[in-house]
């Protein structure tokens, strides 16, 4: 079974998000509160998914720096980025860094899961706006 950490959300959204993908079939097996617990349960935890959830402070060298620790903490999980924020400049820097995926909240929940399960089995769509099923 996919193994996820969801990264960053508000404690509302984390728990509907993790109902959400339990339904689907997917064990969520963390919903940290802060950057420094995300860290400890990647390291811990060593999920197959990181799912950011916000991308509130990641445009900064700190937030670049944090998904590059988070991926150095848990080195063989996929990190995802799941952003109202629809930013070329941003986005591309996220991939560059080694996101895996990077998903506008725009896109209906269906796509959302589809690219997690596409990134759980090791591939790399990049951008996805929506509707991006193969």
């Amino acid at each position: 079974m996919t193994t996820i950490l969801l990264v960053g959300g508000d404690d509302n959204l984390s728990a509907d998000l993790a109902e959400l993908l339990t339904v689907a079939g997917l064990q969520v097996v963390g919903t940290p509160a802060s950057a420094a617990e995300s860290l400890a349960q990647a390291r811990t935890l060593q999920p197959d998914v990181m799912l950011a959830l916000s991308t509130v402070g990641l445009d900064s060298s700190g937030g670049l720096e944090t998904i590059r620790a988070l991926k150095r903490a848990a080195p063989a999980a996929h990190v995802i980025i799941w952003s109202a924020r629809d930013n070329t400049l941003f986005i591309e820097r996220m991939l560059n860094i080694g996101v895996s995926a990077y998903v506008l909240k725009s896109a209906p929940f269906d796509d959302l899961l589809h690219i997690v399960r596409r990134v759980a089995a090791g591939e790399t769509p990049g951008f996805v706006a929506a509707r991006q099923h193969a």
